[in-house]
């Protein structure tokens, strides 16, 4: 490959999208355009460089080798700019969007109690609040709040603290119909194994998030392993007795190693670290 035919650098943000959500359909999303654009700019940049960059499995494209060390340019790039953008935003009228990506219940239980309280914590950002269910890299997320600490030397992780887990179940309800459990997506999670422990024996429903598991545990009066920081604010809700639970995880806030000085993505990483600090 010349180099120097290498003229449509906007290409590169098609390549990205898709490395961001995994699909064409999500990279037509995400930039605001359709899959047949996506598919033809992608086309168009794979046959400029003189070879594929992409590998199409049953999980979604797959991006080869040397796409992502493109992708890792871009990324870089684009988080540089974008931090220079937040740093001359800074103190005007306009609003600097930040997406943040998290589990439901640390939204509904944590973020957002503390964001009523003080409002004025955010003053300047436009900060959308993603629900976040599976684990993986940022996908179109700029920080991400996760019980899984990254991989990727790209980017920067900050241990938040430590969330406990325990069994719960309603004053007055009983297990003999079972138990409450997440979907089977999170089977070999260490939470479901150990009330697989417990209970020895599948839960008799299940549900995606730790929200609708509160919901389902509270409506049909049956166990369910839950988050203390959600079931202790319910006075009806009481720990079961067990050797298997207590159960604490490490829980992780990372963005990028281009946002590291980025004011906006700064802030709001102080203010997760603060909502977590008042939980202890």
């Amino acid at each position: 490959m010349n180099i120097r035919t290498f003229k449509n650098w906007d290409d590169l943000r098609f390549l990205v999208a898709l490395h961001r959500t995994g699909t064409m359909a999500g990279a037509a999303r995400y930039l605001g355009t359709n899959t047949a654009t996506v598919s033809r700019r992608l086309d168009r940049l794979s046959a400029t460089l003189g070879g594929p960059l992409l590998n199409r499995t049953r999980d979604g494209w797959q991006t080869t080798d040397f796409a992502r060390r493109l992708i890792d340019v871009a990324l870089g790039f684009d988080g540089r700019i974008q931090s220079e953008l937040n740093a001359a935003t800074e103190g005007l009228d306009e609003k600097i969007p930040v997406k943040l990506g998290c589990m439901p219940f640390i939204n509904s239980a944590m973020l957002l109690p503390s964001l009523q309280k003080t409002p004025e914590v955010l003053a300047g950002l436009a900060v959308t609040f993603n629900d976040r269910i599976t684990p993986g890299a940022l996908g179109e997320n700029d920080l991400v709040v996760s019980f899984t600490k990254p991989e990727s030397t790209r980017l920067t992780a900050r241990k938040l603290g430590e969330m406990t887990f325990n069994l719960y179940m309603p004053r007055g309800g009983t297990a003999n119909k079972g138990w409450l459990g997440l979907s089977d997506m999170y089977d070999t999670h260490e939470l479901m194994r150990r009330a697989d422990a417990h209970f020895k024996t599948r839960p008799r429903h299940r549900a995606s998030t730790f929200g609708s598991l509160y919901g389902l545990a509270k409506s049909l009066r049956m166990p369910a392993p839950l988050p203390d920081a959600m079931a202790k604010a319910d006075a009806d809700l009481v720990a079961i007795d067990t050797e298997t639970f207590p159960l604490t995880l490490d829980c992780w806030v990372f963005f990028h190693e281009t946002h590291s000085q980025d004011i906006a993505i700064c802030r709001v990483v102080d203010w997760i670290e603060e909502c977590f600090a008042s939980l202890d």
